[in-house]
């Protein structure tokens, strides 16, 4: 039998200089979930996304997927691992077209090592009709709309195939159109496909909707599951 887990962080420590950003906090993801992280400003899910993504380093405490003890160091680590985040800050590069922010690190190239721009629009516009978004790949990201671009950094994390999931208030900049996308894209990654999805959100009545099951950090410390 495997793991249930998609990812555990287990017993998290992470100080900065005056203060305990995570304090032995434990969070555990199953596979096939969306899995609210609730908790006020200061509770500690910054600190614990960003060790989860490779972003910040912990200073003690165990990290598994799959039943696995493995170490994430760097974001590259965190990639290698199958693990992506949306986060409410867009990443976005505006001067880019939304194919080339889509593919940005992980270009098509052809036999002389130079960028295959006619592949990147061609594959581009097929993932985007794929993930049922109608966004015009050739556009520069600058002239998009803000929820626009949301939904680019969302197909720019669902293009990497993650395992894990993170939607760090990824909604914010959505319509009700574009809400009720992202929800029903969750449901098919988790349902039918058996990802995990770490779930952030200020608004309750989305965590209501889509949630299987939910944790509550308080002052740096996990409350409970």
């Amino acid at each position: 039998m495997g793991s249930p887990y998609a990812i555990e962080m287990l017993n998290i420590t992470k100080r900065f200089p005056g203060i305990i950003a995570n304090d032995n906090i434990t969070l555990q993801l199953k596979k096939g979930e969306i899995h609210a992280l609730l908790g006020e400003n200061g509770a500690g899910k910054s600190t614990m996304v960003k060790i989860i993504c490779g972003v910040t380093a912990r200073d003690s405490g165990d990290i598994y997927m799959e039943g696995q003890k493995i170490d994430i160091n760097s974001a590259q680590d965190a990639q290698a691992h199958k693990i992506a985040a949306v986060f409410q800050e867009l990443s976005l590069i505006q001067d880019l077209s939304v194919a080339e922010n889509i593919f940005l690190a992980n270009e098509p190239r052809n036999r002389f090592g130079r960028i295959n721009f006619r592949q990147i629009y061609d594959k581009a516009q097929a993932f985007l009709q794929e993930i049922g978004l109608d966004l015009n790949p050739r556009v520069m990201v600058r002239n998009l709309t803000l929820c626009q671009m949301q939904l680019v950094e969302i197909a720019k994390a669902l293009y990497k195939d993650p395992d894990v999931l993170i939607l760090d208030e990824a909604t914010s900049a959505l319509g009700e159109k574009e809400v009720k996308w992202l929800f029903e894209m969750m449901h098919k990654l988790t349902k039918e496909q058996g990802k995990g999805i770490l779930f952030i959100s200020h608004r309750m009545d989305e965590l209501r909707q889509v949630a299987d099951r939910a944790t509550i950090f308080r002052d740096a410390r996990y409350v409970m599951t």
